[in-house]
């Protein structure tokens, strides 16, 4: 008897232990995209920097104007180009300088009004600086 439960006893280990579970993990940081930018930290593509940045703090801020969004935009200005960071736009656009205090591209526009940054998109005023 005490062989046969030795035996039984053995070969329920032997099962309980080659259980499959295939289960799923996510691993922080493993979500890099084609530049190896990883979204999880925040960071992204520049354009102007050729670099993975974090926007939010290499950027100046921008507050939406609307009370219904609650998404900031971020800007990065260099002298005769700013890049916009927002949640509206794949990535970042760039807008080229037209004079000492507007940017602008096809659909977007950076104008500069007292030290503060007013974007446009089509004409319609999205975002401000404090």
């Amino acid at each position: 008897m005490k062989s046969f439960l030795l035996i039984l006893s053995t070969i329920f280990n032997l099962l309980s232990c080659s259980s499959k579970n295939n289960i799923n993990t996510f691993i922080v940081g493993n979500d890099a995209d084609e530049h190896g930018c990883k979204r999880s930290t925040g960071s992204q593509w520049s354009q102007t920097k050729n670099e993975c940045i974090q926007p939010f703090t290499e950027g100046i801020k921008l507050k939406p104007v609307s009370a219904a969004s609650t998404q900031a935009a971020y800007i990065l200005v260099d002298y005769n180009q700013i890049e916009i960071f927002s949640t509206e736009i794949s990535g970042s656009v760039v807008v080229h300088k037209i004079n000492n205090n507007k940017w602008k591209n096809e659909s977007w526009e950076i104008k500069k009004v007292n030290d503060k940054y007013i974007l446009e998109k089509d004409g319609k005023t999205l975002y401000k600086s404090n």
